[in-house]
């Protein structure tokens, strides 16, 4: 009977988990906004052993969730703890790269939320941060991106454009444009060419370079 009372200790405490508090304290990246929907978009989640006790993550696994919403669509990125361990009342911050899990590519205002999720959590008011937002600027060409060899194309860039080096070509032999989006048509090929608004973020479009059509005899 002894052996079997010690059997069943043992199974309540290997199928036991220990109730901990973790909680997120705050979003403290991106810094700045606007920013650019580019793969380097990063938020930085803060957060905290909220009870004052280790909580060793083998025992007690940690979800961390980010929650990125913007009109109807909501996109979600997580990331899963289930080893080492976390002293009492430590913080820490965890990066989670948007740009190349989400898509980040429409001009607008995004609303970010962080969650953690641990296995055993006392307090679950703690477990959400508060709404943090953020605007992505995604910069257009507009105009004609084709012409004849010797011909002139005028470009827009939206938005405003950088003070120094709003355009650009990456190929002078087939086309050149000024400051003011003005593409010359130099030789038949095809050139990228690029604006970059007064934030730093760029729209790239290929221009394309035809041949001046001849008569034949």
């Amino acid at each position: 009977m002894r052996k079997l009372y010690s059997l069943f200790v043992v199974f309540l405490i290997s199928g036991f988990v220990f109730a901990q508090d973790m909680g997120v304290t705050a979003i403290i990246n991106p810094l700045s906004s606007p920013i650019c929907p580019d793969g380097n978009v990063q938020v930085q989640v803060q957060i905290q052993e909220k009870d004052g006790v280790s909580i060793d993550f083998s025992v007690n696994n940690l979800t961390i969730i980010v929650k990125v919403t913007a009109g109807p669509i909501t996109q979600t990125v997580d990331t899963l703890i289930n080893s080492g361990t976390w002293s009492a009342d430590r913080v820490s911050n965890i990066n989670f790269p948007l740009g190349s899990t989400l898509d980040l590519s429409s001009s607008g205002t995004y609303t970010i939320r962080a969650y953690t999720d641990l296995d055993g959590d006392l307090d679950a008011t703690n477990d959400a941060s508060s709404n943090y937002f953020i605007t992505v600027i995604s910069p257009t060409i507009g105009g004609t991106l084709s012409g004849c060899v010797g011909s002139t194309s005028l470009l827009t860039g939206s938005g405003v454009p950088d003070a120094v080096a709003p355009w650009s070509s990456s190929d002078l032999l087939i086309a050149t444009v000024d400051n003011a989006g003005t593409v010359t048509a130099v030789s038949a090929g095809t050139a990228n060419i690029t604006y970059t608004d007064n934030n730093g973020c760029t729209d790239t479009q290929t221009f394309t370079i035809n041949d001046v059509p001849t008569i034949g005899g």
